[in-house]
């Protein structure tokens, strides 16, 4: 062994504890599961789990997992998942959670944030596909007709004299243009996010805003806010997603 590190086995031996929730489940019947190099054999594991950690260990199960590096040829590196099972009253460290259950456990979790958002990301197997991520059903709605005006969009691409000088221009959908508040002067007063609703005019959705003396806006949506959160904006109010400060009084 070339050393320990944190309680676990490094380098040639034991990698790191894979603490999930089917080894925790063994964990209760005194089994510790580990990621282990596929070179090493059980006699030689067993030895140095008991030379360094002093326990007895009764009983070693493995079975193969393909791992996610590749040797200079190419090749995958294989590595065995290890069940130890140890004398009743001993114990061995669990200080490192296994990276894939964590990685996982990380994809889940922003998935399920950008879903609060209002924001649904397609499930595909091609990459373009993964990318591309929609407003949800839920809270698309009509603008509303104060907020919004239509653009002429008289360039297309020619000149004062009606000549093309700049090519593949023009055409396109339709689009109303959604009057942001860029200046947030509705000071002290709260604000409520209504819906959030796609742009066609910027990269980012905007939120609907109904303001307690009956007024009505469009910001651009705060990442992380959701539909029925309260915002501010003015000088004392607190620094959380959504509200509006002065930058004297960040």
């Amino acid at each position: 062994m070339d050393g320990i590190k944190k309680g676990a086995l490094t380098a040639n031996g034991i990698k790191n504890g894979g603490l999930t929730a089917k080894s925790f489940r063994l964990w209760l019947q005194n089994q510790y599961t580990y990621n282990v190099e596929s070179g090493f054999t059980k006699r030689e594991i067993k030895y140095w789990v008991e030379l360094l950690f002093g326990v007895k260990v009764i009983a070693m199960n493995s079975h193969r997992l393909p791992g996610t590096r590749r040797t200079p040829l190419g090749r995958r590196m294989e590595y065995k998942r290890m069940i130890i099972t140890v004398k009743q009253g001993d114990s061995l460290p669990y200080l490192i959670i296994d990276d894939t259950e964590n990685e996982m456990n990380k994809k889940e979790l922003m998935a399920s944030q950008r879903k609060d958002e209002g924001i649904e990301v397609n499930k595909s197997n091609s990459t373009p596909m993964t990318r591309t991520a929609v407003a949800d059903s839920q809270v698309k709605s009509n603008p509303r007709n104060h907020l919004i005006y239509g653009r002429h969009h008289c360039g297309k691409g020619r000149n004062a004299r009606g000549i093309i000088t700049a090519g593949h221009r023009g055409g396109g959908h339709k689009r109303l243009y959604r009057q942001i508040d860029f200046r947030r002067n509705e000071k002290g007063i709260d604000g409520r996010i209504v819906t959030i609703e796609y742009d066609p005019n910027r990269n980012a959705s905007i939120c609907l805003i109904h303001y307690g003396d009956g007024e009505k806006r469009y910001i651009l949506h705060p990442r992380g806010a959701r539909i029925g959160d309260t915002i501010l904006s003015g000088t004392g109010v607190p620094i959380k997603m959504g509200n509006a400060l002065p930058l004297s009084a960040v």
